[in-house]
């Protein structure tokens, strides 16, 4: 389902994931970035039989996420969904800044 340009940056994603805790990806509007998650969040759970968690902060990112998900077949209970903006208090905790 997914595009050349697509499957590069998900080879590409999943490699800095061997190197980096958090890795983010940065597409054009229309490139399909939902697609590309959708495919990282199905391989992931397959491989990994856990669930992830997809946070988005307007109803229609996380609306448009259920929809292409269930395209790739991932089951509802499998994605937690939320839309607003969430801080985790361990990165508050550990989050250090230069001196002023």
């Amino acid at each position: 389902m997914l595009r050349d340009y697509q499957i590069e940056m998900k080879t590409r994603l999943m490699e800095a994931w061997k190197a980096h805790r958090s890795v983010m990806v940065q597409m054009p509007t229309g490139t399909g970035k939902t697609h590309l998650l959708a495919s990282v969040v199905s391989e992931f759970v397959s491989s990994a039989g856990s669930g992830v968690w997809l946070i988005a902060h307007r109803r229609e990112l996380v609306a448009q996420m259920e929809e292409t998900l269930a395209k790739y077949g991932i089951r509802r209970d499998k994605v937690k969904k939320y839309m607003g903006v969430f801080f985790s208090l361990s990165h508050i905790l550990s989050f250090k800044c230069c001196p002023r």
